[in-house]
């Protein structure tokens, strides 16, 4: 539910503000749209998704107005997209759209020719970067870059602004333990490294997977916090027989979408994130999971690839290549030591305290959002 405040903007005083969404599912961008209302009064939000999915329900018990538009991954099925989205614009007369990624924005770049709504592009990764970035970059009003690795490859300058730190109401260590040994009884007295995270490849979920097959990891256990993704079904199939492959199946526990289940990220002894690239795909900007592990104190492995990922890793637990099961391995290895374990936490804390909170990053949101109508 919503963690807005109860006195709100007046309306007359409120931006209006058409989000184009591309995900129905919940992902990290999914989430930093979601504590972008929560924190503000001073926008008088819509959204359009271009997939349904939980998110959908999310928005409307925060009573958002919200809307489902299926569009596919297609060239022509975004243009299609695009022709329809102007439409509601016309309608709904937004003083601005908010595109939360490539496909938000290339949707709106192509509503933006029929009608004179600015368009304002949250670039949240690194996702076609080679070829579209900067001239995707070139067709809105304006772009606001999750972090400066995320900026790179527009060509230009554009203003940064990381997400906030997370809200959520840390379950209690020993409690959040208690709730994942009830799932999985087997998790009791084992190293737990745990994964938030949707379901496909680029991920790195499979890397963490075979990671546990090395000597060094033997005392590890995996849990697999999210659901297949639209763009990858059956993912969770393949994760499986990857564990097969490697003789761990018994030591790796999918538990599918867990409602808020960042409220339990300190049942974990550890946190991965090892997203890798893959094509056009891939590459982290500011994970959000990343960001709840070091707020929650617990130690981090993730990727060094993508700059603001290997930061947070270096500063709340071990940064690792992408792609290096073994690195993984000796990486969970190293943090179960206390003094690796105590350097994580004092690193984590450091870096939480000099990061911007819900309500900051909410209002600079709202003031790049002005600065475009």
């Amino acid at each position: 539910m919503s963690g807005r405040d109860d006195k709100r903007a007046d309306v007359s005083d409120q931006l209006r503000v058409l989000v184009i969404s591309p995900f129905g599912a919940m992902g990290g961008q999914e989430r930093w749209l979601l504590q972008l209302l929560d924190a503000t009064d001073r926008l008088a939000a819509e959204v359009v998704l271009l997939s349904d999915g939980p998110l959908k329900g999310e928005l409307r018990c925060r009573g958002v107005p919200t809307a489902v538009l299926e569009t596919g991954r297609s060239p022509e099925a975004i243009g299609r997209a695009g022709l329809r989205l102007a439409q509601v614009l016309r309608r709904r007369r937004p003083q601005v759209v908010l595109a939360n990624g490539v496909k938000a924005a290339a949707a709106g770049a192509v509503a933006r020719r029929f009608t004179r709504v600015p368009v304002v592009w949250m670039k949240h990764d690194l996702s076609f970067d080679g070829w579209l970035a900067a001239p995707l970059g070139g067709m809105v009003d304006s772009v606001i870059a999750i972090s400066s690795g995320v900026a790179a490859a527009l060509g230009r300058p554009v203003p940064v602004l990381p997400p906030p730190l997370p809200t959520v109401d840390f379950v209690v260590a020993g409690e959040a333990r208690a709730h994942w040994v009830e799932r999985f009884p087997s998790l009791h007295q084992a190293q737990v490294v745990g994964m938030l995270t949707r379901l496909v490849p680029y991920k790195g979920v499979d890397d963490v997977v075979t990671a546990l097959g090395y000597p060094a990891a033997r005392a590890w256990h995996a849990v697999v916090v999210g659901d297949d993704d639209p763009s990858t079904p059956g993912e969770r199939d393949r994760l499986r027989r990857v564990a097969e492959r490697f003789g761990v199946a018994t030591r790796v526990h999918f538990a599918g979408a867990v409602p808020s289940g960042a409220r339990l990220i300190r049942g974990f002894d550890a946190v991965a994130v090892t997203t890798r690239r893959e094509g056009s795909f891939g590459g982290e900007g500011f994970p959000l999971a990343a960001l709840e592990a070091l707020a929650a104190g617990v130690p981090l492995v993730g990727t060094g690839e993508t700059p603001a990922l290997q930061t947070m890793a270096r500063a709340g637990g071990l940064a690792v290549p992408a792609s290096d099961p073994e690195a993984i391995a000796e990486a969970l290895a190293r943090l179960q030591r206390p003094e690796e374990r105590a350097r994580a936490r004092e690193g984590a804390r450091t870096f939480v305290a000099g990061h911007p909170n819900a309500r900051q990053v909410a209002d600079a949101m709202v003031r790049h959002l002005m600065a475009a109508c």
